[in-house]
């Protein structure tokens, strides 16, 4: 399991605080101008989703031992809290009451297959936190921080795409250099190349096999 999370931590980290970093960026590119409703919307449903994502090593290790329960009521929760959520904030907030309970209700029922699988496996959700990834993380959420507050800054001060630019780069550089110092970086590439060379062996064996005619 924790072998498990360790690759999706590493990849799940950097892109949703990118997905943070770029959404008024995107606005600006996509609509034409700052939309405060897709930039909101963008961050909750990427905080849902995020807490979602890091939930899936636990929820396929249920189906692989046949242990639903937790996942059926990860579904259950999530659809309830989201009749309930979405009736009472949308009626106090309108849509973005909705979209707030949404990524409540996702994100509540999502940790549910984590913490029931820690208590079925009677371990601590700590002990499932993989070592060395402080240093992205707080990378990372200095980037999702960063982006924001880099255009609410220079709004109508600079140039948007040299700002854009500027972002880019400053936000590569500060979560790219922890991801590549990162011992998960040799694994993935490690696995991704063995995959290659298995694939391409396997063409080799289709192609060298004898062909049989009719």
């Amino acid at each position: 399991m924790r072998r498990s999370l360790e690759p999706k931590l590493y990849l799940s980290v950097p892109l949703f605080s990118a997905i943070f970093a770029a959404a008024p960026f995107v606005s600006i590119a996509w609509i034409g101008y700052f939309e405060p409703r897709f930039v909101g919307f963008t961050m909750l449903l990427a905080f849902g989703w995020f807490v979602n994502s890091i939930n899936v090593p636990a929820y396929f290790a249920n189906l692989g031992t046949g242990q639903l329960g937790w996942n059926t009521a990860s579904h259950v929760v999530i659809g309830a809290l989201n009749v309930l959520l979405g009736l009472t904030l949308g009626w106090l907030y309108r849509d973005w009451g909705v979209v707030a309970g949404w990524a409540i209700s996702l994100a509540a029922g999502s940790m549910l297959v984590l913490m029931g699988y820690c208590h079925s496996h009677a371990i601590k959700v700590r002990e499932l936190l993989p070592d060395g990834y402080l240093g992205l993380l707080l990378a990372s959420l200095a980037a999702a921080i960063a982006g924001p507050l880099v255009y609410v800054a220079t709004e109508n001060h600079l140039p948007f795409w040299s700002v854009t630019l500027a972002v880019l780069f400053g936000c590569t550089v500060l979560v790219g250099a922890p991801a590549w110092l990162h011992p998960m970086r040799k694994r993935l590439t490690t696995w991704a190349l063995s995959a290659l060379r298995q694939a391409q062996q396997g063409r080799r064996h289709v192609k060298g096999s004898p062909t049989v005619g009719c």
